[in-house]
């Protein structure tokens, strides 16, 4: 198991009513963090990708997960 001194940084590229972006997990909302914050501890991986998330009438498709490590 490796051990890194900073905390582990999500940035996110998904598409959100079929325009591509790119966004912090901490810029979300609590409820929608959380339920990505699951999605991520789903995945053992730097990488997770192509989850489909319906909120609030908004289409969410999450195309990768990025996991950046700050120093």
């Amino acid at each position: 198991m490796f051990y890194f001194k900073s905390r582990p940084h999500w940035v996110i590229l998904y598409s959100f009513n079929n325009k591509t972006q790119t966004k912090s997990l901490e810029t979300f909302s609590y409820k929608t963090a959380n339920l990505l914050a699951i999605l991520v501890l789903e995945s053992t991986l730097n990488f997770y990708k192509s989850k489909i998330i319906e909120t609030k009438g908004s289409i969410f498709t999450f195309v990768w997960f990025i996991k950046i490590y700050k120093t």
